[in-house]
């Protein structure tokens, strides 16, 4: 099998690989092929020297995610803010509304019953 790197999940302890060329992973498809389970995992840590291993392949693994984020433009992000601002502020002023509305309701009713 020719792979790309491999990925352990640890919570499920199985060591994933990803298939480039490989007539098992339909000619290269990029899927992840399972490799193997341990038995528990502590096997799986053990395998990393201590938690300076462990933070180690943490910090590849963050640094690899990294790579792959689709940051916005400045452009996009003018644009949802200004949406999230103009949103807040009509959802402001609704509430407001709908408020100032139900108080002077309220008020009447006091005052119809002499509650006042």
């Amino acid at each position: 099998m020719v792979s790309l790197g491999g990925v352990w999940c640890y919570p499920c302890a199985v060591l994933w690989l990803r298939c480039i060329r490989d007539p098992v992973c339909d000619e290269g498809t990029g899927q992840y092929v399972k490799i193997g389970r341990l038995e528990n995992v502590r096997e799986a840590s053990s395998s990393v020297t201590g938690w300076v291993g462990r933070s180690r392949v943490f910090l590849a693994q963050v640094k690899n995610e990294m790579e792959r984020v689709t940051w916005p433009t400045r452009k996009e992000v003018y644009a949802t803010t200004l949406v999230v601002i103009l949103t807040s502020v009509l959802f402001g002023l609704y509430l407001w509304g709908i408020d100032l509305v139900l108080n002077r309701f309220a008020g009447f009713l006091f005052a119809m019953f002499g509650a006042r």
